[in-house]
């Protein structure tokens, strides 16, 4: 689509490939994340069939945790303030499902363990599906939502959510954030920490 847009004499894929490096810099010049720009970078290598991305003229793109700005500021988000969807936030939180795996989920989708621990079905990226782990001091909160949540029917399934309920403006991403924290507190009380250092992007 770069291409398209700012060469005429371009034809076809292979054609796009001398602009490769100046779409890189495109995309650095509108402050993409490094993150971001990493994976544009390494889906060209691929499409390309290169044994590299310096072999397409691109840099290695270097990811630090401080540049991820992705729902840095999300508590201050209006929508994350709204009464509405307090109760989402919370669900999200406990869950830790990204929000095409929330608008996913049917009431079948949670099941009990036998250590007394609920458990949910996410259909997550590329169609993985796994069973995970509800954050154990919320999952009674999970139970009663999911009992109370009047559904909506979607492609002949009875969903939990409808598009409104998660609208895309209310940012959420942050919650598998806080979902991961309070599994990694939960673990280390049930003494499953290894002493392991775990290093976070790199640089902590």
């Amino acid at each position: 689509n770069y291409c398209i847009t700012n060469h005429s004499d371009i034809r076809n894929l292979n054609d796009c490939k001398r602009y490769v490096e100046e779409y890189i810099q495109h995309c650095k010049d509108k402050e993409l994340s490094s993150r971001t720009i990493h994976n544009y970078a390494y889906a060209i290598k691929s499409i390309y069939h290169a044994n590299s991305i310096e072999d397409l003229g691109i840099e290695k793109v270097h990811r630090y945790r401080k540049d991820i700005k992705r729902c840095r500021e999300a508590e201050n988000n209006k929508l994350r303030q709204n009464e509405r969807y307090q109760d989402v936030i919370k669900f999200l939180k406990a869950t830790g499902c990204r929000r095409i795996e929330a608008m996913r989920l049917t009431k079948d989708h949670f099941r009990e363990r036998e250590d007394g621990n609920l458990e949910i079905l996410k259909d997550g990226k590329g169609g993985i599906k796994r069973w995970c782990l509800v954050v154990p001091d919320k999952a009674n909160f999970v139970r009663e939502y999911v009992k109370n949540k009047e559904t909506c029917t979607v492609a002949g399934q009875e969903r939990l959510f409808k598009r409104k309920d998660i609208p895309k403006d209310l940012p959420v991403h942050d919650c598998r954030a806080y979902y991961a924290s309070d599994l990694y507190h939960y673990f280390e009380e049930k003494g499953y920490a290894t002493g392991s250092i775990y290093y976070c992007r790199k640089d902590l």
